[in-house]
């Protein structure tokens, strides 16, 4: 038999790395309110994975913790996750639309690399830093909305993308001009 539904239960706190990589017929992941950390390459290569709901407590997403998943459409980050680290999400071709929590403050290098499904992404209003080639061949990205509080932006973060729109808002107290 194969490994289809994991229930994290409350008394795990930490996903450690490699725990469930390339667990191919893994559908869907219940975690329990008590994990705070995914750990690198956790769920990597599952690509039956469609979805995965974070739970409250989780701050830490390691390094290729979802690296390949390439069935995940959606998934929804809890209001504690601080850091993406890099390559987190690399080559999840079917992710749609991502919406980052305020509590987000740092998106690592090759974070959404790849996810060539990926329309818009909205950054959440803690994210300070975003490291190189985070979103590269995100191909089908069009609205990319950045914070205030950002930064640092570094080298070929949005490198051979088609975006139509990037909102980047006004600091400092200065107004953007308004576009009707």
């Amino acid at each position: 038999r194969q490994l289809v539904l994991v229930t994290i239960p409350e008394s795990v706190t930490h996903i450690r790395e490699s725990a469930f990589q390339n667990c191919t017929s893994l559908a869907r992941i219940t975690l329990g309110e008590s994990v705070t950390h995914i750990g690198s390459f956790a769920f990597a290569g599952c690509t039956s994975l469609t979805s995965i709901a974070l739970g409250k407590s989780v701050t830490w997403i390691g390094g290729y913790a979802f690296e390949d998943c390439s069935s995940l459409a959606n998934i929804t980050l809890g209001e504690s996750v601080t850091h993406i680290e890099e390559c987190a999400f690399l080559g999840c071709t079917s992710l749609e639309s991502i919406t980052l929590g305020d509590s987000v403050t740092h998106i690592g290098s090759c974070a959404f690399q790849n996810c060539t499904s990926l329309v818009s992404v909205t950054l959440g209003n803690s994210v300070t830093d975003i490291a190189t080639f985070a979103f590269q061949n995100c191909t089908s990205l069009v609205c990319i909305t950045l914070p205030e509080s950002l930064k640092h932006i570094l080298k070929r973060v949005l490198l051979n993308l088609s975006v139509a729109v990037i909102t980047i808002p006004a600091r400092n107290g200065r107004k953007r001009p308004r576009q009707d």
